[in-house]
């Protein structure tokens, strides 16, 4: 088994046995690896994490007693089974590294195993690419779109079937890099963006890949990493009309304050997470911003002034961006949205509470959730009614991700 695929298969195990985000589990592991194996590494581990719920369907088809292996050697066949499905790899290439890694770490029986499971799973590789004969031999349509059921039926339900197959379709391509542009971008450098990119904003762009030649202007502070989607999530909202200060209460790693800061506002931002403000703070200094940032619980708001506009970017399913962050649909129950939607009626209750008359409130999600979003504003407009709703939109999917924004206003 190459380095690339040992560390793939271990940041299997870390994100579906042990809960780690796959992009820490991914990052760590890609350290110890050459260069010329990252992206292969990176590929295989974010790919069988993406597709998991179509692989397992597959492996249960063929391999009647799959659910019966021990978690190491199913682990073993997804990712050898991404491989062979989805990969231009040559089939006898991964039986072999398969057969031989699991004689290494299983022992000789079940590598005979593993080695018959991928010679079924090859002469049937037709059902992973054709969704009628998936669905008429393999599984179901929410395993198809690798989603797990509940999931898919909160969005039929919810949206409707056209786009509930719209949603989880975008799921599975993984997410545009997102750039956001800060000053003027040299003209050569803006015309070597144009064959990466696969939409423009208003600030940036989603991009096929990260070119070589926006490192000197990412190392100049002239451009920074941030989905498109939710620049436009914010940039929809018409900060530029928000009254200051703007208080972003749930800031996070600080993307969307220092947006709205590079747009000319005022803005203090705070989270109670102080991992996340280090980072935010590193990023201060290297764009050279001055940003008063505290760390404090969005529910008791630290201001001893009303601010003008209160930002919540809030704590989220995450649902909009399974496409960047595949794990999230293995981790996240129906128990959660609830969990979370309490926890944002709580912030948002605490916000209309601060905010003066004339103020704004700007509400975030990356989630596709009645609960969290519509849901939510219903139920803060019922019990704030001095609060009326300007603007209110989801970006369209085929961004590669989905946030859902509303503005508020208090009279």
């Amino acid at each position: 088994m190459t380095p690339a695929r040992r560390a793939a298969l271990a940041a299997l195990r870390q994100t579906l046995d042990r809960g780690q985000d796959i992009q820490a589990a991914v990052d760590h592991l890609l350290r110890d690896l050459a260069p010329s194996e990252r992206p292969l590494a990176t590929e295989l581990a974010y790919g069988t994490v993406r597709l998991l719920g179509r692989i397992q369907a597959l492996l249960r088809l063929l391999l009647p007693r799959f659910h019966r292996l021990s978690l190491l050697t199913r682990r073993l066949l997804e990712l050898a089974a991404y491989e062979l499905l989805f990969l231009r790899v040559p089939a006898h290439a991964t039986r072999s590294w398969a057969t031989q890694g699991a004689k290494k770490l299983l022992g000789a029986k079940l590598a005979a195993l593993v080695h018959a499971s991928l010679r079924r799973l090859e002469a049937h590789a037709d059902l992973a690419h054709d969704e009628t004969a998936f669905l008429a031999s393999a599984g179901s349509i929410w395993e198809w779109f690798s989603l797990p059921a509940w999931i898919w039926a909160l969005w039929e339900q919810e949206r409707g079937l056209d786009a509930a197959r719209e949603l989880a379709a975008m799921s599975l391509t993984p997410a545009p890099v997102g750039v956001r542009l800060r000053g003027q971008v040299p003209p050569d450098i803006a015309e070597r963006l144009r064959p990466v990119a696969r939409f423009g904003g208003q600030k940036g762009m989603a991009l096929e890949t990260w070119p070589q030649c926006l490192e000197a202007a990412e190392a100049q502070g002239l451009a920074v990493r941030m989905s498109l989607a939710s620049q436009e999530a914010v940039l929809g909202l018409e900060p530029l009309s928000w009254p200051q200060p703007v208080w972003d209460a749930c800031a996070g790693r600080g993307g969307k304050a220092l947006l709205v800061h590079d747009l000319g506002k005022q803005v203090l931002a705070s989270d109670p997470n102080a991992f996340r403000l280090r980072g935010l703070r590193n990023d201060c200094r290297r764009l050279g911003v001055d940003l008063p940032i505290l760390q404090a619980d969005a529910r008791k708001p630290p201001l001893r002034i009303p601010p003008g506009t209160i930002l919540v970017d809030a704590p989220c399913s995450g649902l909009g961006v399974l496409a960047r962050r595949p794990d999230i649909r293995w981790k996240r129950t129906p128990d959660d949205v609830t969990v979370l939607a309490r926890l944002q009626a709580e912030i948002l209750d605490a916000a209309g509470r601060t905010l003066p008359p004339g103020g704004m409130l700007a509400y975030l999600t990356c989630t596709v959730s009645r609960q969290e979003n519509e849901g939510q504003l219903d139920r803060l407009r019922a019990q704030h009614p001095q609060l009326r709703l300007r603007h209110c939109f989801m970006t369209p999917p085929e961004w590669g991700e989905v946030f859902f924004a509303a503005l508020l206003e208090r009279s």
